[in-house]
């Protein structure tokens, strides 16, 4: 598997978009200069109009790290608190650490 986050320029053929959809790229086009966005505003498939020819990895996206997750679970007179939702559903929580 190829790691784009190495701040390279790598060639595009068109496909699936290569990184997170929270990567902010520079991709270049046939038709244009290059331009600035997360990965998710490119359509990196369509080859019709303006189609991606080359990009660059400028702020690779980096998972959060969890502190502790858990579920809340309406109990009809509040909420409780498990490790896990089982069959019940319930609210998913993350509570993610600040990089900073």
């Amino acid at each position: 598997m190829t790691d784009y986050n190495d701040g390279e320029w790598h060639g595009w053929n068109g496909g699936d978009c290569p990184v997170h959809p929270d990567t902010v790229v520079v991709a270049c086009f046939q038709t244009q200069t290059g331009s600035t966005r997360m990965a998710s505003e490119f359509n990196w498939s369509s080859g019709l109009l303006a189609p991606i020819t080359s990009f660059r990895v400028t702020k690779p996206y980096v998972e959060p790290k969890v502190a502790r997750e858990f579920w809340l679970v309406d109990t009809g007179g509040g909420f409780l608190t498990v490790n896990h939702a089982g069959s019940g559903g319930g609210i998913h929580v993350r509570e993610v650490l600040d990089d900073e």
